[in-house]
């Protein structure tokens, strides 16, 4: 399961990120989205990043206590917080640049448990939720 992104519909709206941060904060802050905007302002082109679930996840084979896990039933890729010691190796190490640190753990999309917000607040159809189990590191 992963979020697949139609570049040329997004128009930078930004509403993706503030339903994140709400639904998983509680708090309306863009640093605190596990989705990211990116913007090319040059040449006026918006880019989502999210984590892709990897098949065969950078994060999770970087991780020293085994913080991060792969859900063989799901695909998703997610943080169990008591194992973790906030090393950051999951977050230099993510060839995507889809992960984060919030002061005290990193933190990243782990799909909503299968319903992700964003895709349902994306009002252009940018985002859409593939329910492939694995997907590729893309290289």
């Amino acid at each position: 399961m992963f979020i697949d992104i139609d570049y040329s519909k997004c128009t930078g709206c930004q509403r993706c990120e503030t339903i994140c941060s709400y639904v998983n904060t509680g708090i309306i802050s863009r640093s605190l989205s596990r989705i990211k905007i990116r913007k090319n302002e040059k040449k006026g082109i918006f880019s989502p990043v999210v984590c892709r679930h990897c098949d065969k996840p950078k994060c999770v084979e970087v991780c020293p206590t085994k913080a991060l896990k792969k859900d063989k039933n799901t695909g998703i890729v997610r943080l169990d917080k008591g194992k973790c010691i906030g090393c950051r190796l999951c977050v230099k190490n993510c060839p995507f640049d889809a992960m984060d640190f919030d002061g005290e753990f990193p933190f990243k999309c782990e799909l909503c448990d299968g319903d992700p917000e964003c895709v349902k607040a994306c009002s252009v159809g940018a985002l859409k939720l593939i329910k492939e189990t694995n997907i590729s590191n893309g290289f």
